[in-house]
């Protein structure tokens, strides 16, 4: 018997004395009657505690409530005794003392910004990412899975373009009506149900991005990320679990998304419909994220914007308890694994001086100063003619279309 059982069955009897009492005091009266209605009172006693007997071995077998309550009933004792944590619980100082350490590029000059990005970028290329197939390598061959024409004559095409190591990704490709080579801009979906959102199949915060710029008169592609949408839970996969295989395979989640998304950019390139001087990235969340990390290693990417997302200054210490107890929603944010060189400013700075525009809703809190002025003054050093533009926008987190359209007009 299990536990509930054992509860219940002591609950039974003394559900049984409580009924057949009144009639043991009451005197018989009618014998007959009194006899019948003590019958009665048993079977129906009996036939409430067999249902709740077998209930509740059901409920302890399934969802172990009784048993959990149980100690909480007998009041059993916590089996820890009374300990503060110090020390390196989580060995983050271990991690720390073994942890590469970059030189930070020299800010006082577009000389100094340069060499580091040059040195950044061939250290992600080679330890991080891994190296690129050469330029004039063939881009992907990609299969179309269906077309639709949308209202206003947009062309939406769903495709299957290979990943780096020929995992068929599926995505979104819009064209605008007309003809000619115009520019285009990937658009990475953040977290979520992946590329339906940003295609405008179902509602959400990214407000169909993808379909928005279409209509504004871009080409656009929105592929979906592994671990999400067609490649997520749909298939019965998860991205943290996927952010994880990427940890022990020795590189992080990030690393593979980017290998994926430079073969991703190849193609786009060249498409018919496209000007392969003129293409953006853009995103929001998650997506903003891997905007900036696409564009920080490739060039290609002529204007970025980002949404929702503002990057931060010094290390990612994601790994660290204490630093962010939520630890398992972190591992898909780090660009390399914890022993890198990779700060969380070093995305955005390898962006400049190419435009970049960072947008954010009014209601997802303060913006972070030190950042934002870390930025500002790298790229002061190009020029005036480097753009980069901040701006807070009434909403929430949340993509907004109205000036990521204004900001790729002026400068794609």
């Amino acid at each position: 018997m299990t536990n509930s059982q054992w509860m219940l069955a002591a609950g039974l009897a003394a559900v049984e004395v409580l009924l057949l009492l009144p009639l043991l005091r009451r005197p018989p009266a009618d014998k007959r009657r009194w006899s019948g209605e003590r019958v009665y009172t048993v079977v129906l006693a009996h036939v409430l505690g067999a249902a709740l007997f077998f209930a509740g071995g059901y409920t302890q077998a399934s969802h172990g409530w009784f048993s959990g309550n149980a100690a909480r009933w007998k009041q059993l004792p916590t089996p820890f005794e009374s300990f503060t944590a110090s020390g390196d619980p989580s060995l983050a100082r271990q991690v720390g003392a073994v942890e590469r350490r970059a030189p930070r590029p020299e800010l006082g000059s577009a000389q100094g910004v340069a060499r580091w990005q040059r040195e950044m970028r061939s250290y992600l290329d080679s330890a991080v990412i891994g190296a690129r197939a050469g330029d004039g390598a063939a881009p992907p061959v990609h299969r179309v899975l269906g077309t639709a024409k949308l209202p206003g004559g947009v062309t939406r095409s769903f495709v299957a373009v290979p990943g780096f190591d020929g995992t068929p990704l599926p995505g979104y490709l819009f064209v605008p009506p007309g003809t000619g080579r115009r520019p285009a801009v990937l658009v990475i979906s953040g977290h979520g149900n992946g590329i339906i959102e940003t295609a405008g199949l179902t509602p959400s915060y990214q407000h169909e991005a993808a379909l928005r710029l279409a209509r504004a008169g871009y080409v656009t592609f929105t592929p979906e990320l592994r671990g999400f949408g067609y490649l997520g839970l749909r298939i019965g996969n998860e991205h943290l679990t996927t952010a994880n295989n990427a940890l022990m395979a020795g590189r992080s989640y990030k690393a593979f998304l980017l290998r994926d998304l430079r073969g991703m950019v190849d193609w786009l390139q060249a498409q018919p419909a496209v000007d392969p001087e003129r293409m953006g990235v853009t995103g929001v969340s998650f997506g903003g994220e891997m905007s900036v990390a696409l564009a920080a290693v490739d060039p290609r990417l002529r204007v970025v914007v980002a949404q929702g997302t503002e990057g931060g200054v010094g290390p990612h210490d994601g790994y660290h308890r204490d630093a962010n107890p939520g630890f398992p929603h972190v591992l898909c944010h780090f660009f390399d694994t914890p022993n890198r060189h990779v700060a969380r400013e070093d995305p955005f700075l390898l962006v400049a001086p190419r435009p970049m525009l960072l947008v954010r809703g009014t209601e997802e809190g303060p913006e972070n100063a030190a950042f934002l002025a870390l930025l500002r003054s790298a790229y002061r050093r190009f020029g005036p003619d480097a753009r980069f533009v901040d701006r807070t926008v009434p909403g929430g987190h949340e993509y907004f279309a109205d000036p990521a359209i204004a900001f790729f007009r002026e400068h794609l």
